[in-house]
């Protein structure tokens, strides 16, 4: 069955050719009394025997339909193929981590974050500790709308990008029942609030160096950014591929730098040194430009005079 399913189309419609080719000759013969039909339908018959025959053998030497290729499970896990771009030049780990481009591999963890789908209709999964970024198509979405944060989920994907971020697959599917049961979290120790000079000027130096990581980051996303032009005649293409590359930039900030922000906004708060833009943006930046904001706050309170005025709204 395997080796049926993976002939060309040529060879299919060739066996066909042939079978119906004999179906005819047989049936005229049956029945005809004339000696020139029988002749003309033995010569037609014949002719479309040979393309048969032919169309089969061409389809049989162009082997395995392309589209029905098998899956090529990669064994290493993700984490030793990003630490390429740690132990390597990104042009050198670019070059070693190519051959696993295109490949497939398997992944489990607690869900981090469900992003909306995108024009397309495919939506992101982040894994909670893990630096994947997992595409499904839109047909997935009635599994997950009644998933959870938290809730520990395996999948399968065709790895597309492999970079100093993580590794970002497509065609995604989940590999069994999620599984709804949490991991714990350890409770953090708890650390007394002190009003004092060398407390505050601990914070500001979280802040600061919260702020140079962030932009850091946005530094990397920016150079892999698509063109911001939207040509005439491919409008809606490279609007989606632009809309992928704004969700992917803030589910991996929130993965890298959601829960240290969301520390350091309370520690401001209950010292009454959080900002407005801090506010709005530590929960849901929304986009590259609100994390933007967001740094840029973080890094005037990280100052040690401190900002002698609210940063702008942005």
């Amino acid at each position: 069955m395997r080796f049926i399913q993976g002939l060309e189309r040529n060879a299919i419609w060739g066996a066909a050719a042939c079978c119906l080719a004999l179906v005819t000759l047989g049936l005229v013969a049956l029945q005809s009394k004339s000696p020139a039909i029988t002749i003309a339908t033995f010569a037609g018959a014949a002719i479309f025997a040979v393309i048969g025959v032919a169309s089969y053998i061409t389809g049989l030497r162009q082997g395995p339909d392309k589209g029905a290729a098998r899956r090529v499970f990669i064994k290493q896990p993700p984490e030793d193929l990003v630490a390429y771009f740690d132990q390597h030049t990104a042009l050198e780990a670019t070059r070693l981590t190519e051959p696993y481009v295109g490949k497939w591999f398997s992944v489990s963890g607690p869900i981090f974050n469900i992003q909306p789908p995108n024009l397309g209709g495919d939506f992101q999964v982040a894994l909670a500790n893990q630096s994947v970024y997992l595409y499904f198509e839109k047909t997935w979405l009635d599994e997950f709308s009644v998933l959870k944060k938290g809730d520990v989920i395996s999948v399968v994907g065709r790895i597309t990008r492999i970079d100093t971020l993580g590794i970002t697959a497509e065609k995604c599917e989940l590999e069994e029942q999620p599984s709804v049961a949490r991991p714990s979290t350890p409770a953090l120790a708890a650390r007394p609030l002190t009003t004092d000079a060398s407390d505050v000027e601990r914070l500001r130096l979280e802040c600061l160096q919260a702020s140079v990581a962030i932009f850091e980051f946005l530094g990397k996303r920016e150079q892999d950014s698509p063109p911001v032009t939207f040509r005439s005649t491919h409008w809606e293409e490279d609007s989606e591929t632009y809309t992928k590359y704004l969700f992917e930039t803030v589910a991996r900030y929130h993965q890298e730098f959601g829960a240290k922000v969301e520390s350091l906004r309370n520690q401001l708060d209950k010292r009454g040194m959080t900002t407005p833009t801090i506010e709005i943006y530590y929960e849901h930046p929304t986009n590259p430009l609100g994390i933007r904001a967001l740094a840029q706050s973080l890094g005037a309170l990280g100052q040690p005079a401190g900002p002698s005025q609210p940063p702008p709204v942005l």
